[in-house]
């Protein structure tokens, strides 16, 4: 799926809710195919508060992902990722999760992202 910035979505997953959990883990690849630098501002699913870029777990914070043209970014388990915040519930392994994330310039692209085992 690419945005018309030409921001390309890969392998997007959804970890399942771990009993008692806040917040959920959301793991893709980001490839800018276009010509101009795209930045990641963030998302938003009915599953949570919100989406936000953070990075990895050991250095905590949040992230501002800017890609440059050709330039690919890895959300992944262990490195950065993007947190689901405020879950209103916990996602379950099977189901599809509506997602939007938010790019400048570019605006958003929506997806269905697939639920998968911790």
């Amino acid at each position: 799926m690419t945005t018309s910035a030409g921001v390309r979505i890969e392998g997007a997953e959804l970890r399942e809710g771990l009993p008692g959990a806040e917040d959920g883990v959301l793991y893709l690849t980001l490839t800018n195919t276009g010509q101009a630098q795209v930045r990641l501002l963030g998302g938003r699913t009915p599953l949570a508060r919100e989406i936000v870029p953070m990075q990895h777990h050991g250095t905590g914070g949040t992230l501002e992902p800017i890609l440059a043209p050709g330039e690919a970014l890895v959300f992944k388990p262990g490195g950065n990722h993007l947190m689901l915040v405020g879950l209103s519930r916990l996602p379950k392994v099977g189901e599809q999760v509506n997602v939007t994330l938010n790019f400048a310039p570019g605006g958003e692209i929506t997806l269905d992202v697939p639920v998968n085992p911790y």
